[in-house]
């Protein structure tokens, strides 16, 4: 099965043209406006006729540039030779343009040098567009004839081993030695990721056979049948499957690549539990009740009513992973009622007073700084059931968030107490198995006893304000991020910004533009910096417009995140490269750059500490660079170029040890005259928070909400906490989207008794 160069190379930014490409004569080249993309494949497919190969991924697309050649090697067939030949043979040419989206676009094969070593982190190119035989080489991979085939093998094997029970040879048969194997709610009530041959076999060692799994087939659906992949550690095949337990309906991706003398392995297996038997999520409901003798209002209120008087689930705190969860449960047949602070949805309270900490475990999006919008694209972090509207922005404002999920809660029929607070202290009675909550709402003392209780209520305790000496002299104003009410308030003022992730970086871009006097960023240590254009690049790729949310989901959550680790780590180089001139002008002002602790980047050090990452984007959002870190940089003008030119001063390395009457003195002796001081220092641990609510005894016995386990799993959010009945929601509208049905999960399992199967 030939890999097709439609899928692998975006034509977007190739027009829709249909003249043949041409080249002018002398050195220089031309791209006719109206070459067609139908003309680079047919091109294409001649040189992989010529090179009498089936199995080519993509050919090298173009080959002339000035004065040296500038070639395009992917993963093609194995007559290397004969395909440079054929290639030369075309007159392809390219612009400048051109050759740089092709460049961004095509994506190279990694491979192992005979020392084990990757090669692959490294684009093939050198420092003049050129590139040596040798590594083209080794760049070049055959790929399996018949996808379809290569799964229905190695399916085969998978049924005949889970059907024996041997879990050694589940491992050793059918993983790489160093493959990855992620279970989601199959052969444990838990989320588990094994690591290795060894890992593999040690936990499936009681669990296979007992799983007695069944009818494994194929997965049909368009997007999952078995197709190539390309990832640092090589190309493969990648294909769902199906497949039953006796409780429930499963499914599985698996991802294999070619092993010397052993045919195809995985590289890496995901399974996850998918609807229990007999109790799958509903469907759109016909909308005629009681034979269109009832309306719709009536329903409603019976429905509302009955979760509020006998609710299965109480959620805590109304943003998206509170309202996701609420949604999954009703079209899973829970019932869930909202517990939120805010008199609306989303809604900054009129009577807040800035200067004065009311931190609510409800308070998101309206009561954030304004200049605030999502950092990743809608796609990725649109809701579930409801997709964003496609006239919506690319990132999605504060505001038009809000309101989104104010219309969200509404349209989802979600049942919601605004204004309303769980008061101290709430009990669990185990033999019951029930909670008793006294609720605040809206000034009125109500008692529910639900069977569940979910925390959604975000990863942050209190704002994290540091205690430093004399505060009390100073004649400026002191606040946290969390008040921070725009920038037009600090116009014409001294301000500095104590702290350098995210929130810093949008909060000094925002009084930069807003016109303080001065604005200076206390960096304290190290913050992770990425290009919009990179990250945003990698977004889209995995949630095309074109595919299913539900599916981009599925391939997402299929990830083990230790894999990811190590993609990650082995792209790191070639990543940080991208973004040299950027990078270059941060550490010229002073600003210092890492990319994690272990080199693995953004993505881990969001899941693993919540933060130490920054992200910039710039005005001009054609992919320009974006960066990223623990709380977020800059929008529109983009604070890097800002930091860059001097119009936002970096101090780094120290901390400030003592205010005066019209600054801060620091560690290092020197002293920074300020009118204004904004703490973007992060928040108190969440358990603060909830003790007071559910008690010490309580907090104490369950798992931290975030971060990842040493299986580089998430720690406590949609999985068993350590206290019975007590539930974590946490993250991000995605993460929320997709594991809101593990939680649902867990909680029906409970309902009907069956965690015991």
């Amino acid at each position: 099965m030939a890999l097709a160069v439609r899928n692998i190379i975006s034509v977007d930014g190739l027009g829709n043209m249909e003249d043949e490409p041409r080249c002018d004569s002398g050195d220089r080249y031309v791209w006719d406006k109206h070459k067609t993309k139908e003309q680079i494949f047919r091109s294409l497919e001649k040189v992989a006729k010529e090179v009498g190969t089936g199995n080519i991924s993509a050919v090298v697309i173009a080959y002339i540039s000035h004065k040296t050649p500038y070639v395009f090697p992917v993963i093609g067939g194995p007559k290397v030779k004969q395909l440079f030949a054929s290639i030369k043979g075309l007159e392809i040419c390219l612009s400048p343009e051109q050759i740089s989206y092709l460049e961004s676009a095509v994506v190279y094969e990694p491979a192992r040098l005979p020392d084990g070593n990757m090669f692959a982190s490294r684009s093939p190119f050198n420092v003049t567009g050129q590139i040596g035989m040798t590594a083209a080489s080794q760049l070049i991979t055959d790929v399996p004839v018949d996808a379809r085939a290569i799964a229905h093998a190695w399916l085969k094997d998978f049924i005949e081993i889970t059907a024996s029970g041997n879990a050694h040879h589940f491992a050793t048969k059918l993983f790489k030695p160093d493959g990855w194997f992620r279970d989601v709610l199959v052969f444990t009530w838990d989320t588990r990721t094994l690591h290795g041959h060894g890992k593999i076999s040690d936990y499936l060692e009681k669990k296979l056979a007992s799983a007695n799994i069944t009818n494994v087939v194929l997965d049909e659906t368009p997007e999952l049948r078995p197709s190539p992949f390309t990832l640092p550690f090589g190309q493969g095949i990648e294909f769902s499957f199906r497949f039953e337990t006796p409780i429930a309906f499963a499914r599985g991706l698996a991802r294999l690549l070619p092993m010397t003398l052993s045919g195809m392995k995985a590289l890496s297996v995901f399974v996850m539990m998918e609807d229990l038997k007999g109790h799958k999520e509903s469907v759109a409901e016909t909308g005629l009740y009681g034979g269109h003798t009832i309306t719709w209002n009536e329903v409603l209120e019976e429905r509302r009513l009955k979760v509020e008087n006998d609710p299965q689930v109480v959620i805590i705190g109304g943003g998206q992973s509170g309202l996701h969860a609420a949604a999954r449960f009703k079209q899973m047949g829970i019932a869930a009622l909202i517990v939120e602070k805010n008199q609306r949805i989303g809604r900054l309270l009129p009577d807040m007073n800035p200067w004065v900490p009311q931190f609510r475990s409800g308070d998101n999006w309206r009561k954030r700084y304004p200049s605030l919008t999502l950092h990743t694209p809608k796609l990725y972090s649109t809701t579930l059931y409801q997709p964003f509207p496609h006239n919506f922005p690319l990132f999605i404002p504060r505001d038009k968030i809000a309101d989104w999920l104010e219309h969200y809660a509404k349209v989802q029929d979600l049942v919601v107490w605004t204004n309303s607070q769980i008061l101290p202290k709430a009990s669990y009675d185990a033999q019951k198995r029930r909670w008793t909550i006294q609720v605040d709402r809206d000034g009125t003392k109500v008692m529910v006893r639900p069977k569940h209780v979910v925390v959604a209520a975000g990863v942050h305790g209190f704002p994290h304000i540091p205690v430093i000496p004399h505060s009390e002299n100073f004649r400026g104003e002191v606040l946290h991020t969390s008040q921070f009410p725009g920038g037009q308030r600090f116009a014409r003022l001294r301000v500095v910004v104590i702290g350098a992730g995210n929130s810093s970086a949008d909060i000094c871009q925002d009084l930069s533009f807003r016109g303080a006097a001065s604005v200076t960023m206390v960096q304290r240590s190290k913050t992770c910096v990425i290009s919009s254009r990179e990250i945003t690049k990698n977004f889209i790729q995995a949630y095309p417009d074109d595919r299913p949310v539900e599916i981009s989901d599925f391939k997402r959550a299929s990830m083990p995140l230790g894999m990811v680790r190590v993609m990650a780590q082995a792209t790191a180089d070639q990543a940080q490269a991208v973004d040299k001139e950027m990078l270059d002008g941060l550490r010229k002002s002073g600003f210092q750059h890492y990319y994690g602790e272990d080199n693995s980047g953004v993505g881990i050090l969001y899941i693993s500490r919540g933060g130490g990452y920054c992200k910039c984007r710039f005005s001009d959002f054609s992919l320009k660079p974006f960066q990223c870190g623990v709380d977020l940089l800059g929008l529109d003008v983009g604070c890097a170029e800002l930091i860059a030119s001097g119009k936002v001063a970096i101090r780094q390395g120290v901390e400030p040890v003592s205010f005066t009457e019209t600054g801060l003195v620091f560690n290092d002796g020197t002293e920074l005259q300020a009118d204004a001081v904004i703490f973007a220092t992060g928040y108190t641990s969440w358990r603060d928070r909830m003790k007071d609510v559910f008690g010490p005894e309580v907090m104490e016995s369950t798992k931290e909400i975030w971060g990842l386990d040493e299986e580089d799993e998430m720690c406590g959010a949609y999985r068993p906490t350590g206290y019975p009945a007590f539930w974590y929601a946490a993250g991000d509208f995605a993460d929320s989207r997709i594991y809101s049905k593990q939680l649902a999960l867990h909680i029906k399992a409970e309902e009907l008794n069956l965690k015991g199967s």
